[in-house]
């Protein structure tokens, strides 16, 4: 990795720039035959004439930030580019814990709540010999409870583009940061530098770099000489923020820079707790509400409860979605099931359930009360798997393999003939 990274590179870089990851400094002064817009534009944020180097279609800034020659220069400070984004998504301001907006340290702009669900990666034949290490890189990412991941896709639309590339000497990767909502849309990998390096090491320039692409900064930019705070063209603030427990030192972060083929290969306990903060997933709270049978041709209707238990549903997007979810199940399953369990006033027969221990459902008949057996229907609600099982008094027991909602339907058989008792559903833990 590089070891020097300028602060207000990283304001630009959210917009025009690479992230390099590199192991030595390679800093070489252009020729003056391209002192065109772009360059100046370069010096005037402050970067010294001899931080900078042509390297064909870019200029590469203290080997760390590529600027295209053919990018949009603002004609002044006041002009609001895309630069600006971190105001409109408000993402420059130091947020609460609650946001979820923090990091071991990141640089500013996350990919956002729609696009974080599914970040498609397309591999460039160029390094296709590395497959193996990309899918383990992608691995490390996917594996953790978070709410972004990461899938490859071989044709169509994608969100990052992987390909070689010479970085030159010493030179192992880089990335670009997040813009308006949008993982960094380009790695490069130096394929032919980092071949000598074992399988870990080389699937870890991947996974470090992708990364970047969603928004983490060096866990070590302190100690690599980088900087942690200032302003972006406009005068908003920037900075490197840590997540409250996850932050300070971790000498085993995969995110430290400066370390490639050296560093550590998995992302450490830092790590994944730093990316489930940036990227949590959200999980309901628990509803509930009174239903009134609308199935009663006498009697009167009986008002049943029904609830969703809190974490039920889940939602990479945020937790207004996740409880969303809820209402919906709340909506469409509490009228069914007051239909199934009222009993019009007492008219109907009726039975009682219980999850009287882990995973069995207790079955106790009430009405009618003289009982020579009973059959059970156990339906699965999310399966749609029926069983059924026959209990010779009036209580029984079923038992299921897995949490969820099931569904029970009774017949009864007594000295008079049957029974049937429609459904009546109930969550077993």
């Amino acid at each position: 990795m590089k070891k020097n990274l300028k602060f207000y590179a990283l304001i630009i870089l959210s917009v025009f720039c690479l992230f390099s990851c590199k192991k030595t400094d390679e800093n070489v002064e252009p020729s003056q035959t391209k002192n065109d817009a772009v360059l100046t534009y370069i010096k005037s944020l402050g970067f010294s004439a001899n931080s900078i180097k042509d390297i064909g279609n870019e200029y590469l800034v203290d080997g760390d930030i590529t600027f295209a020659k053919n990018m949009e220069i603002p004609i002044n400070k006041s002009q609001k580019v895309e630069s600006n984004l971190v105001l409109t998504d408000r993402q420059m301001s130091i947020p609460s814990i609650n946001d979820h907006k923090i990091g071991q340290y990141y640089g500013g702009s996350l990919v956002n709540q729609t696009n974080r669900i599914n970040v498609r990666i397309m591999v460039d034949p160029s390094i296709n010999s590395m497959i193996n290490e990309i899918n383990s890189a992608i691995g490390q990412w996917n594996n953790e409870p978070s709410g972004i991941s990461f899938s490859v896709v071989s044709s169509g639309s994608y969100d990052i583009l992987i390909k070689d590339a010479d970085l030159g000497a010493g030179g192992c990767g880089r990335a670009r940061f997040p813009l308006n909502g949008k993982a960094g849309d380009l790695v490069e990998i130096n394929k032919s530098y980092i071949s000598g390096n074992s399988f870990d090491q080389r699937q870890r320039t991947i996974t470090h770099e992708l990364g970047h692409t969603i928004g983490f900064r060096h866990t070590n930019w302190s100690t690599n000489g980088e900087y942690q705070n200032g302003t972006d063209l406009i005068g908003t603030p920037v900075t490197a923020i840590d997540v409250p427990n996850a932050g300070g030192t971790d000498a085993n972060s995969l995110m430290n820079g400066n370390q490639c083929g050296t560093g550590a290969a998995y992302l450490s306990a830092k790590d994944k707790l730093a990316l489930i903060n940036l990227y949590p997933i959200f999980y309901n709270a628990a509803v509930s509400q009174n239903f009134t049978q609308t199935n009663c041709s006498t009697g009167t209707p009986d008002v049943v409860p029904f609830s969703i238990p809190a974490g039920t549903y889940s939602s990479k997007i945020s937790q207004a979605d996740a409880d969303q979810k809820a209402a919906n199940a709340l909506a469409s399953q509490g009228q069914a099931n007051a239909n199934y369990v009222g009993t019009c006033g007492g008219t109907k027969p009726k039975f009682t359930l219980s999850n009287s221990s882990y995973r069995t459902i207790t079955v106790n008949i009430i009405r009618p009360t003289s009982v020579n057996y009973f059959t059970i229907e156990l339906r699965n609600y999310q399966t749609g798997v029926v069983t059924y099982s026959t209990a010779t008094s009036s209580s029984g027991t079923v038992s299921v393999s897995s949490s969820g909602y099931y569904g029970i339907a009774v017949v009864v058989y007594t000295s008079q003939g049957s029974v049937s008792i429609p459904a009546e559903g109930i969550y077993v833990n």
